[in-house]
Formats: structure tokens, sequence, C-alpha cells
């Protein structure tokens, strides 16, 4: 729950003028072709064909296409559970082909990278409305189901499950409108992650200028007399226009500055490069894809992240700007959140900076790495480890009681028979649902994930003598932390300390 500005960047080469134009286009994502020769595996192509989609707003669908693509293999654990995947989710308007290029899988897929393809099995997939999956212009035009972010999110769930057969996510990262869908991510599916990571967006309703930009370039299109009620042979003129207004939006004025130093250099980059971006859109798909936002605002739900979540903006982002301080105020909401602001520098690329992971792949490495510090007590006259499993074992005359601690967590408060000393365990994203059964003492309770071991465990335990573990979150997503914690009464907190016996399993979970 901490941000910070960070100071770090690393110089990233880009090879051509045109290539460099793009990055600064957050909405035109789709723009950047794969690379001919990448030291990346090649993408394996897939669609799931929906036999009837029925959208949140009651709209239904016949055969919805889903497309995504695949790189790299699924493993699985002893329990059969795929535990190497990684989602990857692409903006307004883009599709799979954002990530398949030099500048981000040849940084984060290849042999090394942080999400080596060896070692991961990373899905990217074709959001609704956008790419190879169903969109407006394959021919229902406006007639087209109105889709919000959360069918995207759904059915990207659905490819997931239903057709991959993968129930957990070591991480789950996206850019601008991937990165609003990682929130949601967070909240619809908490225990289905490791980390979150989202890029280039706000945990807010679409608001301000935010969206009367958007609903400008709606407006304009619907009120154009060539668009036709969406029938149009030819695209409206007032295409045109909004394509302007994304370049605006999405690029990165010091860097636009150095490239286009001169009056005729910009005049220059004009005709022959922003002109041109009209020819990759359709109408009647942006004016989708722009009104698909409508549905989003994660702010009431963000304490139902139970990941850790890096969120990542720049400082040079119009879209996002940094003086709202929106991220800075709504992270303190999520448990185990962080906020990081990029400074602007020559390498940043305002919005489009979201697909320049050497600038920012770094936090992405603390990320996966995060750990979440659980303090348990140091128990007297006895060794006491975590490996896959806890067991506790009630003394008699104990009572104990269980209360909902939050959305899919759960509390269990242990009374000894006197004193004012209880024991309270925590525990979350549990397998049960919404009614846990009551916890049946003596048995083994599995924390799938847990890693480490309480140090100096024979030291006699008082008041305020902790050890700290390190439990990686939510690894297989059934349990993400215990929170073991002892009243301030000492005789009785050594009552509790030489009753209970919390023992390691070596065996799996």
């Amino acid at each position: 729950m901490s941000s910070v500005r960070d100071g770090r960047g690393s110089a990233h080469k880009v090879r051509s003028v045109l290539a460099r134009i793009v990055l600064a286009l957050a909405f035109v994502c789709g723009l950047a072709a794969p690379a001919g020769a990448a030291a990346w595996p090649q993408p394996a192509d897939g669609a799931y064909v929906v036999p009837e989609f029925r959208f949140a707003d009651g709209e239904t669908l016949k055969n919805l296409r889903l497309h995504y693509v695949t790189l790299g293999t699924p493993h699985r654990n002893a329990a059969g559970h795929v535990d190497n995947a990684v989602l990857i989710l692409h903006g307004t308007g883009g599709d799979v082909n954002q990530f398949l290029s030099d500048r981000f899988a040849g940084v984060l897929f290849v042999p090394g990278g942080i999400l080596d393809a060896s070692k991961y099995f990373i899905v990217i997939t074709d959001g609704i409305g956008h790419g190879k999956s169903s969109k407006p212009s394959d021919g229902l035009h406006a007639r087209f189901p109105h889709y919000g972010y959360r069918d995207m999110v759904r059915a990207q769930h659905d490819v997931l499950t239903e057709v991959l057969h993968v129930d957990h996510l070591r991480l789950v990262m996206g850019t601008s409108m991937g990165g609003m869908q990682t929130w949601l991510w967070g909240e619809s599916y908490p225990t289905m992650m490791d980390a979150l990571m989202p890029l280039a967006s706000l945990p807010i309703q679409i608001s301000g200028r935010n969206r009367v930009w958007r609903d400008m370039i709606v407006d304009d299109l619907r009120n154009d007399p060539g668009y036709a009620g969406g029938e149009y042979q030819t695209e409206p003129h007032g295409l045109k226009a909004a394509v302007d207004m994304l370049w605006f939006l999405g690029s990165a004025p010091l860097y636009d500055q150095t490239l286009l130093p001169t009056r005729d250099a910009a005049d220059a980059y004009y005709e022959n490069t922003v002109k041109k971006l009209v020819t990759r859109y359709d109408a009647n798909d942006m004016i989708y894809q722009f009104e698909s936002s409508r549905d989003y605002n994660p702010q009431p739900d963000l304490g139902k992240i139970t990941a850790p979540l890096l969120a990542i903006n720049s400082a040079d982002d119009q879209i996002n700007p940094p003086e709202l301080g929106v991220v800075e105020r709504e992270i303190k909401h999520v448990r185990h959140g962080r906020f990081v602001l990029l400074p602007i520098t020559p390498e940043t690329r305002g919005h489009g900076t979201h697909t320049l992971p050497a600038i920012w792949q770094s936090r992405l490495l603390e990320l996966l790495d995060t750990k979440v510090d659980v303090r348990l007590p140091r128990l007297s006259g006895g060794r006491a480890s975590l490996q896959a499993g806890v067991s506790i074992e009630l003394p008699p005359g104990w009572s104990t009681d269980m209360y909902p601690f939050g959305i899919h967590e759960f509390a269990y408060r242990l009374r000894p028979p006197t004193g004012a000393a209880e024991l309270n365990i925590v525990l979350s994203g549990a397998t049960y649902g919404d009614n846990p059964p009551p916890l049946p003492w003596g048995r083994t309770y599995c924390l799938n994930g847990v890693r480490g071991q309480i140090d100096d465990a024979q030291a006699p335990w008082s008041e305020n003598s902790y050890a700290t573990i390190e439990l990686s979150p939510g690894e297989t997503g059934r349990v993400h932390y215990v929170d073991m914690t002892y009243a301030k009464d000492d005789a009785a907190a050594a009552r509790i300390a030489r009753s209970l016996r919390v023992a390691g399993h070596s065996k799996s979970c």
C-alpha cells in the first residue's frame, strides 16, 4: 500500500522513426507487427467459439469467437494444476500483436528474460471487439451486442478455464485498457493469481477529461453524415479526426520535440505518418471499443484484491496525468498494493511507455519476487516450521468461533478457558467459497505456496518476540496468508504458546 516515484529507467533503442512514433500511441497498439526473426518461440494461434455468450446487459451473441495466442508450455504441479501461466491484456484498439515485437517479446519472452517463454506459459488474448475476436466490423456493425469491460474479463477467464484448463495464474498484467481490466481481474477472481501488474491505468471510473474526449470521439462518429447508422460503405470522415486525437493523447511532448525539432520535420511526420494511421481503423469497432468502458469502476471493490499488485504509470502520460494523484490515493485500499510513477526521460513515450518493458522490467522482477510477510509466535520447547501445510491442535477446554473478515476471508478466533488472550487465524482466498466449514481441529490445513521456515524457533516466546516467514501469496490460489496474533496478556499468551502446536508438513497439499 505504498507509492514511489521511480528514478530508474534504461535506454531502449527503436529501429525506425515509424516504430518510435507508433510507440507513443496508446490506442494504436495493433500497428506493431510481429518481428520476423525473434528469439522467442513462435506463438500458437487458438480460438474458442462460445455457442451462445450472454453479456452483462442481457444481450446474447451466438458463436462468439475469442482469439488468443500462447507461447511456452504449461507446467502442471503434483496436483495437476498449471502453475506457470501468465495472462497479458492489450489496450483499446489493440490486439495480441501489441506484445509480439522486439521491444516487448524481445525483452521479456526471450531466453533469460523475466517472462522467459521456456519457463512460463504465456497467454495473450484478443478482447471482445478486437483483433481476430468477434467484433462489429465482422458484419453485425451497429447491431453487435454492447459489450463492457466485465464481459471481456469473463471471456478471458472462459478461455483460460474452459479451453486451456488453467485455474491459476502466476501473473496478470495489462496495458491501458488491459491495465484497467487487470484491476477487475484482481477483484473478480482474487484467489486466481499470484501477482497483478496494471500499466497506464487508473483504478476509478473513467471521468473528467478522460471521459469527455471519449464522448467527443463517439459523438462525432455517430453524428457524421457518412456514418449512416453504422451501415457505411466507406469510413466516415470523422474517423480521421478521432485517430488524430488518439495520436495527440498518446504522444510524449519531450520525445516528440526531440524527434521533430523543426517545423518541416513536424509537417512531414504528420503528412507521412499520422494521416495514414486512419486506414487501420473501423468506425463501428472504435465506437464500441470506447463505449465498452462504461461499466469500469474498480474503486468500490479495491479491498477485494488480495494478490500483490504493482501499478505503474509514467509522468508524461497525458491520458492518466500524474497531477490527479488518483493511484496514490486509491492504492491505500489494496492490501498488498504499490504504485510506481516513472519520471519523464528521453526513453519514456507518454502513455505508450506501457509497451516498453526495457524501462520498467526491473519492477516486474521485484513484483514476481514479492513475498508477503507472515508473523508467527516463537514456540517454547519445540521446533516450528511451515512447508506445505499447517496443523493446529486445539487444547481441551478451548472455544472457537468463525466470523467473516473480508471478501472471501474468514477469521477463526480461539479462546483459552481463562485469561484475556486469544488467537486469531485469518484465512484469505480459501476454497470454501462464502461459507467455509468450521475448522476440524487437529487436521492439516494446506497453505499452498508457503515457503521458508520460522527462524530461531527454539527461542522462548514472549510478547514481542516474533519470527517472520515468507509466504508466496496465492501460489495455487488457495490461501493467501495466515495471520496469527496474541492479545497482550503475557501469562495467558505463554499458556497459548505452550498449549498450541504448530507443525510443518512436507507432504503435498
